[in-house]
Protein backbone atom coordinates (compact mmCIF):
# COMPACT_ATOMS: atom_id res chain seq x y z
CA UNK A 1 0.00 0.00 0.00
CA UNK A 2 3.11 2.35 0.71
CA UNK A 3 4.48 1.79 -2.25
CA UNK A 4 1.41 2.30 -4.45
CA UNK A 5 1.09 5.76 -2.68
CA UNK A 6 4.63 6.41 -3.59
CA UNK A 7 4.53 5.69 -7.36
CA UNK A 8 1.42 7.73 -6.88
CA UNK A 9 3.01 10.70 -5.59
CA UNK A 10 6.02 10.09 -8.07
CA UNK A 11 3.56 10.36 -11.00
CA UNK A 12 1.78 13.43 -9.62
CA UNK A 13 5.60 15.29 -8.81
CA UNK A 14 6.62 14.33 -12.78
CA UNK A 15 3.19 15.40 -14.17
CA UNK A 16 3.45 19.03 -12.70
CA UNK A 17 7.07 19.42 -13.55
CA UNK A 18 5.84 19.24 -17.27
CA UNK A 19 4.34 21.89 -19.31
CA UNK A 20 2.46 21.59 -22.23
CA UNK A 21 4.13 22.74 -25.47
CA UNK A 22 2.55 24.52 -28.26
CA UNK A 23 4.42 25.35 -31.54
CA UNK A 24 3.78 27.82 -33.17
CA UNK A 25 3.43 27.58 -37.36
CA UNK A 26 5.91 29.22 -39.54
CA UNK A 27 4.96 32.27 -41.13
CA UNK A 28 5.07 31.88 -44.66
CA UNK A 29 3.42 34.74 -46.34
CA UNK A 30 6.02 36.02 -48.73
CA UNK A 31 7.53 39.71 -47.85
CA UNK A 32 6.01 41.49 -50.75
CA UNK A 33 2.80 42.30 -50.26
CA UNK A 34 2.22 45.00 -53.18
CA UNK A 35 2.16 48.79 -52.68
CA UNK A 36 -0.64 51.62 -51.63
CA UNK A 37 -0.84 55.06 -53.38
CA UNK A 38 -3.07 57.26 -51.43
CA UNK A 39 -4.67 60.94 -51.67
CA UNK A 40 -5.72 62.64 -48.45
CA UNK A 41 -8.57 64.13 -48.65
CA UNK A 42 -9.98 64.38 -45.05
CA UNK A 43 -7.51 67.32 -43.95
CA UNK A 44 -7.01 68.86 -46.88
CA UNK A 45 -11.32 69.53 -46.74
CA UNK A 46 -11.27 70.17 -43.54
CA UNK A 47 -8.58 72.60 -43.78
CA UNK A 48 -10.27 74.57 -46.34
CA UNK A 49 -13.44 74.80 -44.65
CA UNK A 50 -12.23 75.62 -41.39
CA UNK A 51 -9.86 78.32 -42.30
CA UNK A 52 -12.18 79.90 -45.53
CA UNK A 53 -8.94 78.66 -48.08
CA UNK A 54 -6.59 80.98 -46.22
CA UNK A 55 -4.83 77.45 -45.18
CA UNK A 56 -4.28 74.51 -47.91
CA UNK A 57 -2.53 71.83 -47.32
CA UNK A 58 -2.47 68.64 -49.78
CA UNK A 59 -0.34 65.07 -49.42
CA UNK A 60 -0.27 61.88 -51.21
CA UNK A 61 1.56 58.80 -49.57
CA UNK A 62 3.06 55.37 -49.90
CA UNK A 63 2.99 52.81 -47.88
CA UNK A 64 4.92 49.25 -48.74
CA UNK A 65 2.99 45.84 -47.41
CA UNK A 66 6.10 43.36 -46.04
CA UNK A 67 4.35 40.01 -44.48
CA UNK A 68 1.30 41.82 -43.67
CA UNK A 69 2.80 42.96 -40.66
CA UNK A 70 5.00 46.09 -41.21
CA UNK A 71 4.21 49.24 -43.88
CA UNK A 72 7.21 51.36 -44.40
CA UNK A 73 5.62 54.92 -45.34
CA UNK A 74 6.83 58.07 -47.33
CA UNK A 75 4.15 60.92 -47.31
CA UNK A 76 5.03 64.43 -49.66
CA UNK A 77 2.96 67.41 -49.75
CA UNK A 78 2.71 70.83 -50.27
CA UNK A 79 0.84 73.99 -47.68
CA UNK A 80 0.05 77.39 -47.53
CA UNK A 81 -1.10 79.80 -44.78
CA UNK A 82 -2.11 83.62 -45.98
CA UNK A 83 -4.07 84.98 -42.62
CA UNK A 84 -3.38 88.24 -40.35
CA UNK A 85 -1.79 87.00 -37.51
CA UNK A 86 -0.79 90.09 -34.93
CA UNK A 87 -2.52 92.19 -36.52
CA UNK A 88 -0.02 91.74 -39.73
CA UNK A 89 -0.09 89.88 -43.16
CA UNK A 90 1.09 86.39 -42.59
CA UNK A 91 2.33 85.01 -45.98
CA UNK A 92 4.34 81.27 -45.72
CA UNK A 93 3.93 78.22 -48.28
CA UNK A 94 6.18 75.40 -49.08
CA UNK A 95 6.34 71.53 -48.98
CA UNK A 96 6.50 69.00 -46.67
CA UNK A 97 8.02 64.90 -46.53
CA UNK A 98 7.51 61.98 -43.90
CA UNK A 99 9.30 59.09 -43.09
CA UNK A 100 8.17 56.51 -40.78
CA UNK A 101 6.64 53.13 -40.06
CA UNK A 102 3.40 51.25 -39.65
CA UNK A 103 2.58 47.78 -37.57
CA UNK A 104 -0.18 46.20 -38.16
CA UNK A 105 -0.49 44.63 -34.27
CA UNK A 106 -3.59 41.64 -35.45
CA UNK A 107 -1.91 38.15 -35.26
CA UNK A 108 -5.21 36.24 -36.85
CA UNK A 109 -6.68 37.07 -40.19
CA UNK A 110 -4.00 39.24 -41.59
CA UNK A 111 -4.27 39.90 -45.37
CA UNK A 112 -2.93 42.34 -47.78
CA UNK A 113 -6.68 44.55 -48.06
CA UNK A 114 -7.20 44.81 -44.67
CA UNK A 115 -4.76 46.23 -41.69
CA UNK A 116 -5.08 47.82 -38.13
CA UNK A 117 -2.47 50.20 -38.07
CA UNK A 118 -0.15 52.30 -35.79
CA UNK A 119 3.20 53.76 -35.86
CA UNK A 120 5.76 56.05 -36.40
CA UNK A 121 7.08 59.72 -38.19
CA UNK A 122 9.55 61.79 -38.29
CA UNK A 123 8.56 65.22 -40.68
CA UNK A 124 10.14 68.24 -42.27
CA UNK A 125 8.89 70.99 -43.39
CA UNK A 126 10.33 73.91 -45.48
CA UNK A 127 9.12 77.14 -45.98
CA UNK A 128 9.23 80.95 -47.05
CA UNK A 129 6.99 82.96 -45.06
CA UNK A 130 7.09 86.92 -44.39
CA UNK A 131 5.18 89.01 -42.17
CA UNK A 132 4.33 92.64 -43.81
CA UNK A 133 2.27 95.71 -42.35
CA UNK A 134 2.70 95.27 -38.50
CA UNK A 135 1.38 97.81 -36.47
CA UNK A 136 3.66 98.28 -33.55
CA UNK A 137 1.91 100.61 -30.85
CA UNK A 138 4.71 102.97 -28.92
CA UNK A 139 3.13 106.31 -28.42
CA UNK A 140 6.34 107.26 -26.43
CA UNK A 141 8.25 107.40 -29.42
CA UNK A 142 5.91 107.41 -32.16
CA UNK A 143 2.61 108.39 -31.55
CA UNK A 144 -0.24 106.57 -32.89
CA UNK A 145 2.06 103.50 -33.69
CA UNK A 146 4.39 102.54 -36.60
CA UNK A 147 4.32 99.90 -38.99
CA UNK A 148 7.04 97.68 -40.10
CA UNK A 149 7.88 94.86 -42.21
CA UNK A 150 9.98 91.30 -41.90
CA UNK A 151 11.47 90.30 -45.02
CA UNK A 152 10.68 87.12 -46.35
CA UNK A 153 12.62 84.20 -43.96
CA UNK A 154 13.48 80.58 -45.08
CA UNK A 155 13.10 77.97 -41.93
CA UNK A 156 13.32 74.60 -41.55
CA UNK A 157 11.41 72.79 -39.38
CA UNK A 158 11.36 69.27 -37.70
CA UNK A 159 8.47 67.60 -35.47
CA UNK A 160 7.42 63.61 -34.78
CA UNK A 161 4.13 61.72 -34.61
CA UNK A 162 2.68 59.12 -33.47
CA UNK A 163 -0.17 57.54 -35.81
CA UNK A 164 -3.21 55.09 -35.58
CA UNK A 165 -5.46 54.41 -38.09
CA UNK A 166 -7.24 51.73 -40.52
CA UNK A 167 -6.72 50.79 -44.07
CA UNK A 168 -9.45 48.83 -45.22
CA UNK A 169 -10.33 47.56 -49.21
CA UNK A 170 -13.69 49.26 -51.20
CA UNK A 171 -13.63 47.37 -54.02
CA UNK A 172 -11.11 46.32 -56.36
CA UNK A 173 -7.44 47.72 -56.45
CA UNK A 174 -9.26 51.02 -54.37
CA UNK A 175 -8.76 50.82 -50.85
CA UNK A 176 -9.94 53.47 -48.05
CA UNK A 177 -8.29 54.34 -44.66
CA UNK A 178 -7.90 57.33 -41.69
CA UNK A 179 -5.58 57.82 -39.96
CA UNK A 180 -5.70 59.86 -36.19
CA UNK A 181 -2.01 61.86 -35.16
CA UNK A 182 -0.55 63.42 -32.29
CA UNK A 183 2.51 66.08 -33.10
CA UNK A 184 5.40 67.14 -31.40
CA UNK A 185 7.11 69.71 -32.82
CA UNK A 186 11.06 69.76 -32.11
CA UNK A 187 12.15 73.29 -33.60
CA UNK A 188 11.65 75.83 -30.98
CA UNK A 189 12.05 80.10 -31.54
CA UNK A 190 14.96 82.03 -33.95
CA UNK A 191 15.01 84.67 -35.17
CA UNK A 192 13.51 88.02 -34.85
CA UNK A 193 9.73 86.71 -36.00
CA UNK A 194 8.19 82.90 -35.47
CA UNK A 195 5.62 80.95 -38.17
CA UNK A 196 2.37 80.95 -37.23
CA UNK A 197 2.13 77.81 -40.04
CA UNK A 198 4.41 74.92 -40.83
CA UNK A 199 3.46 72.56 -44.47
CA UNK A 200 2.76 69.23 -42.84
CA UNK A 201 2.42 69.86 -39.18
CA UNK A 202 -0.09 72.93 -39.37
CA UNK A 203 -0.79 75.84 -37.14
CA UNK A 204 1.52 76.20 -34.37
CA UNK A 205 -0.78 77.48 -31.76
CA UNK A 206 -3.72 75.60 -33.52
CA UNK A 207 -2.87 72.27 -31.23
CA UNK A 208 -1.11 69.07 -31.60
CA UNK A 209 -3.81 66.96 -33.18
CA UNK A 210 -4.85 66.13 -37.08
CA UNK A 211 -6.88 63.43 -38.76
CA UNK A 212 -6.58 62.04 -42.05
CA UNK A 213 -9.04 60.57 -44.57
CA UNK A 214 -7.36 58.61 -47.65
CA UNK A 215 -8.49 57.49 -50.76
CA UNK A 216 -6.29 54.52 -52.52
CA UNK A 217 -4.86 52.36 -55.25
CA UNK A 218 -3.73 49.30 -54.17
CA UNK A 219 -0.45 48.08 -57.21
CA UNK A 220 0.07 44.43 -56.98
CA UNK A 221 2.97 42.55 -58.77
CA UNK A 222 1.20 39.56 -60.84
CA UNK A 223 1.91 36.07 -58.92
CA UNK A 224 4.06 33.57 -60.34
CA UNK A 225 1.73 30.13 -61.33
CA UNK A 226 3.96 27.19 -60.21
CA UNK A 227 4.05 24.53 -62.97
CA UNK A 228 3.42 26.25 -65.99
CA UNK A 229 7.06 26.65 -68.03
CA UNK A 230 8.07 29.34 -70.06
CA UNK A 231 7.01 28.78 -74.14
CA UNK A 232 10.58 28.96 -75.18
CA UNK A 233 11.70 26.34 -72.86
CA UNK A 234 12.14 23.12 -74.27
CA UNK A 235 10.21 19.83 -73.28
CA UNK A 236 12.19 17.59 -71.32
CA UNK A 237 14.10 15.07 -73.15
CA UNK A 238 12.70 11.20 -72.93
CA UNK A 239 15.22 8.54 -72.31
CA UNK A 240 15.66 6.37 -75.51
CA UNK A 241 15.39 2.73 -75.47
CA UNK A 242 18.55 0.43 -76.24
CA UNK A 243 17.77 -1.41 -79.59
CA UNK A 244 19.70 -5.09 -79.19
Amino acid sequence: MMAQLSNIGQNMGQGSGQQKVVEEEPDTTPLWQGMNVKLDLGNTVYTLATTRAKRQQYEIALNCNLKNKFYPTIELGYGLSHDIVGGGNYDGQGGFLKLGVDLNPLRKGRNKYYALLAGIRIGLGLQQFSLTDVTLNDDYWEPGGTTMNFPATFRADCWGEICFGLQIQVVGPLTMGWYGRIHFLFTGSTGTHQPYYVPGYGGVDAGNFSFNYYIGYRIDWPEKKAGKKPDNELPDAQPTELQN
